[in-house]
């Protein structure tokens, strides 16, 4: 389904992370042709009718972006302040994940400007997932058929 032309789509690209888990900022890693980062900008632009960028401080000049914040919530909340006020539809994407297509962005846009509060995209969980206590003891086995990752 085409967008409505009145539709005014930005999409608030959250590169702000540290990435303490992967040891140094993932979003910068090439990936092929191109940065992480990059790939995620350019299906945001296609998509898009406008975007922002959310860097660490440090990096704002010279990725052209807005300053992020100590959490995920504040760098979302930093974007949505650089996002012009007659944007309709905004969406939030993670820039460490390069692979969400113009496809998906039109169906959660889509899915806003027929009613939807929101739309948070999914796929379904196909490996069994453990709930553990705190000492690691498995304490339930949820079904995968209501999972979505």
């Amino acid at each position: 389904m085409p967008r409505k032309s009145d539709e005014k789509v930005w999409t608030i690209v959250v590169a702000g992370g540290s990435s303490q888990r992967f040891g140094r900022p993932k979003q910068y890693e090439q990936l092929g042709a191109a940065r992480i980062v990059d790939w995620s900008m350019s299906t945001a632009r296609e998509a898009s009718d406008g975007v922002v960028l959310v860097v660490p401080e440090a990096d704002v000049i010279i990725e052209d972006g807005v300053a992020g914040g100590r959490t995920r919530s504040e760098s979302v909340r930093n974007g949505l302040a650089a996002v012009p006020a007659d944007a309709t539809i905004i969406c939030v994407h993670d820039a460490a994940r390069p692979f969400a297509s113009a496809e998906l962005y039109a169906d959660v846009i889509n899915a806003v400007a027929q009613g939807a509060a929101c739309a948070v995209p999914g796929i379904e969980v196909i490996d069994t997932i453990k709930v553990v206590d705190s000492t690691g003891t498995v304490v339930s086995t949820p079904d995968r058929a209501s999972l979505r990752a």
